[in-house]
């Protein structure tokens, strides 16, 4: 998309509201305020700066622009007329809706059916936004009812239904995502034929897409199938991972907790942004699963076993995406229990792979809330929630997600023996470890590899102590050795610093074991290189640690300096 460059002065306006939406726009320098005309008087919709496209709102349905765009000091931006930009994207034009009631009544129409809408239980026009049985005004705020956020948005693409009804069934569903706040919603201009991922990700690089959306009704017609698709490969070993199985039915009750379940799974199936985006995340998803909470409490009767089962499953993945928003660490707790009633909903044998996943994201909440508070009771049932997922796992076409639970039932198993001190339970983690790393490689995975290698090499080195083996201790120091080759001080200082003081504990080992002072030189040397990245980075107990841990080294060096006169030569 080529262009052309136009410049404006501090406070031209670029675009205002009802002007036509003929082009858009990309920031080549400066910024630009975007903002529109809600109720109140003028809300800022968002600051864009170098580099961020803006005014694509109307594009695709040739709708006049719903906003006002200014330049906050000297602007130049890149315009680009309507058809080339949806032709670059492979955008179908959108005819426009033809709902009336607007964005709540469209939403009605979705999720009731065209027969139920009229319904005298349905939401009517006259209602007014719809509120949340929690914080008043919520639903309306995470639905857009007062006019967007400033927010850097989430840009979504979505592949038309196909069939009979599909044109129309697509149309509903755009009108709901395009009431989302922090959402952009875009339309693919042809149904989804190919599902290969590395095919769908270089679509989404290609339109610059976030996340893409395929949609399907249920085989029963009682409820639409979401399926979340996002631009980068999904990490399968992240707490709260949605597998590829994994989808939200929209049924017609409790519609309230529905739109902002909706936007909550959205923004927790998207990848882990920097960023602008990444604020939008964090600021828009606690909000969101909290409003989305009492689904769990009365699901759709008209859902089976298997979408009751997937739609607990949003909602937990949601909430623990959530937690790691800062001030939402409680999300965690309430993402427990709604695992655990997805798993007992759902049988294994119906959805194996989702029952899998649901037992790994489960024991990765426990394994967190023990982390966070110090508190080893939940360590049986995280240890019972990692073996039932590796065990259901294995072969069903998920390796890395079979590694992910092996790897964190290793780290449970090896916290357990910290507490038991019980030499079956420390070989039973270095089995888990090395199932791992059978799945795990330094070319593919070089990250979980290392995770996986560090963690073989704390438990190896506990063993060699037990066992006073040399060998067992050496192997955990070139274990140690072989992630500091993958682990970078630049990018992750921390875990470089963890593997230099692993390094340093194994080499203490070992010289003491050996009573050989170049090792424990060695060892010293590793401690200092933990300690300095620790103390410039703040992390205060692990320098404490560290600190201890070098005290033992020089001590021991002092013990085994030789002591009288020196050996001439010619008494050796």
């Amino acid at each position: 998309m080529k262009g052309s460059i136009r410049k404006f002065k501090d406070g031209d306006v670029i675009y205002s509201e009802a002007d036509p939406s003929d082009s858009v726009f990309v920031i080549t320098d400066g910024e630009v305020e975007v903002s529109e005309t809600g109720g109140e008087g003028q809300a800022q919709l968002s600051l864009l700066k170098r580099g961020d496209m803006f005014g694509e709102r109307g594009l695709e349905s040739g709708a006049p622009r719903g906003g006002v765009a200014q330049a906050l000091g000297d602007v130049s931006v890149r315009v680009i007329p309507r058809m080339e930009y949806m032709a670059a994207m492979n955008i179908a034009p959108e005819p426009p809706s033809k709902f009336e009631g607007g964005f709540f009544e469209g939403l009605k129409k979705l999720l009731l059916g065209p027969a139920l809408s009229s319904s005298p239980q349905g939401l009517k026009k006259e209602d007014g936004p719809v509120r949340s049985t929690g914080e008043p005004g919520v639903l309306a705020r995470l639905m857009g009812a007062f006019g967007k956020s400033r927010h850097n948005p989430l840009y979504v693409r979505v592949a038309p239904l196909s069939g009979e009804n599909g044109a129309e069934q697509t149309r509903q569903l755009m009108a709901v995502l395009k009431g989302l706040d922090g959402i952009r919603a875009r339309t693919l201009n042809r149904p989804l034929d190919d599902h290969d991922p590395v095919s769908l990700r270089a679509l989404m690089a290609a339109n610059e897409d976030d996340l893409f959306i395929e949609a399907q009704n249920s085989p029963g017609e009682t409820a639409l199938y979401l399926r979340f698709y996002p631009a980068e490969e999904e990490n399968e070993d992240r707490p709260g991972a949605f597998p590829k199985t994994a989808f939200l039915p929209l049924a017609g009750g409790n519609k309230e907790e529905s739109f902002a379940l909706l936007l909550a799974v959205i923004l927790a199936a998207a990848p882990q942004f920097e960023g602008g985006k990444a604020v939008t995340v964090e600021v828009l998803l606690p909000e969101a699963v909290k409003a989305a909470q009492p689904l769990a409490q009365h699901l759709p009767v008209e859902l089976t076993a298997l979408e009751r089962a997937n739609l607990l499953f949003c909602l937990a993945n949601a909430l623990t995406a959530a937690a790691r928003s800062p001030g939402h660490e409680n999300l965690l707790a309430d993402a427990v229990p709604i695992y655990r009633q997805a798993l007992e909903i759902l049988p294994r044998e119906e959805a194996p792979v989702d029952w899998g996943f649901g037992q790994k994201n489960l024991g990765c909440a426990i394994q967190i809330l023990i982390e966070q508070n110090n508190d080893y009771e939940g360590l049986e049932k995280a240890l019972d929630a990692y073996g039932a997922a590796a065990k259901v796992l294995h072969n069903k076409g998920c390796p890395l997600a079979w590694a992910s639970a092996q790897n964190r039932l290793g780290t449970m198993l090896y916290r357990q023996v910290m507490k038991k001190d019980d030499l079956g339970l420390l070989k039973h983690a270095l089995s888990a470890f090395q199932e791992a790393l059978k799945v795990y490689n330094r070319d593919e995975t070089p990250l979980l590899w290392a995770d996986a290698v560090s963690n073989f090499a704390q438990a190896a080195q506990i063993l060699g102590e037990q066992m006073r083996s040399p060998e067992a201790i050496e192997k955990a120091a070139d274990a140690c050795r072989s992630v500091l080759e993958v682990r970078s001080k630049d990018e992750q200082p921390l875990s470089w610093a963890a593997s230099q003081n692993n390094l340093g504990s194994a080499l203490f080992l070992l010289g003491k074991m050996k009573k050989n002072t170049d090792v424990l030189i060695d060892a010293s040397e590793a401690f200092t290189r933990a300690l300095d990245v620790y103390s410039e980075l703040g992390a205060e107990g692990m320098a404490r640690v560290t600190e201890k841990n070098l005290a033992r080294v020089e001590s021991l060096l002092d013990d085994l300096a030789p002591t009288g006169p020196p050996k001439m030569k010619w008494e050796n």
